[in-house]
């Protein structure tokens, strides 16, 4: 497949549906749905299997219980041209892409892990080599204020994205934060791609293409 990638990131569905432009590669960030029972997940996967994408890569979040109480039975659901990542890489087209479903500890939610040693463990194993990363949750300080202004993102997970320097670190969570930010000193274009935006209006998917010789460029 010849460069530029289109590509399309989202993120927080939680049953939405919405319209897609179509393109080369379709990155979600998890929440596909309210609760994670097996017929939402069902109903949400079949969902993303009829868009327009020659790839498809997704992880899993905090509302999607079924991939975390059930993951063997889960993982039989999804279409064959989905790729699903949890705590694990795939490449594509050259791309080195990490995904995980953890985020720090709220309410005991899925996927949650304490903020410390416990998460810090997960995120030592993303790989130096990474392009894309991946993640439910955002790193602290970066696109992950909530409604009244509170920093929700994980301190080891910054950390982390500051020593392996991903081309594009994609994540959603903290539905407020929805956007982007570069990073230039580290050359990190950092995504929020929250579909759910806590009003009556849904955020837009964000795009961007990938150069093979330049990486990440987002569309206006």
């Amino acid at each position: 497949m010849p460069f530029p990638l289109k590509i399309t990131t989202i993120s927080d569905l939680h049953m939405y549906k919405p319209d897609l432009p179509g393109g080369d590669l379709l990155l979600f960030a998890g929440d596909l749905t309210h609760s994670g029972s097996e017929k939402q997940i069902k109903e949400m996967l079949e969902y993303l299997d009829r868009q327009p994408y020659e790839y498809i890569v997704m992880i899993a979040g905090n509302h999607d219980f079924g991939f975390e109480n059930n993951s063997i039975c889960i993982r039989e659901l999804i279409p064959k041209r989905i790729i699903y990542l949890e705590n694990e890489s795939c490449e594509i087209e050259g791309l080195n892409i990490w995904g995980s479903p953890y985020s720090p500890w709220f309410l005991d939610w899925a996927f949650n892990l304490a903020r410390g040693e416990a998460i810090r463990k997960v995120w030592n194993q993303i790989p130096e080599n990474t392009d894309i990363l991946i993640t439910h949750g955002p790193p602290h300080g970066v696109l992950d204020q909530n409604q009244n202004g509170e920093c929700c993102g994980c301190e080891e997970l910054l950390g982390r994205a500051h020593d392996i320097r991903p081309r594009l670190h994609l994540f959603g969570h903290i539905h407020e934060g929805y956007g982007s930010y570069e990073e230039k000193d580290l050359n990190v274009i950092f995504l929020n791609a929250s579909i759910e935006s806590n009003t009556s209006v849904s955020n837009e998917p964000i795009c961007l293409e990938w150069f093979e010789n330049i990486g990440p460029v987002l569309l206006a």
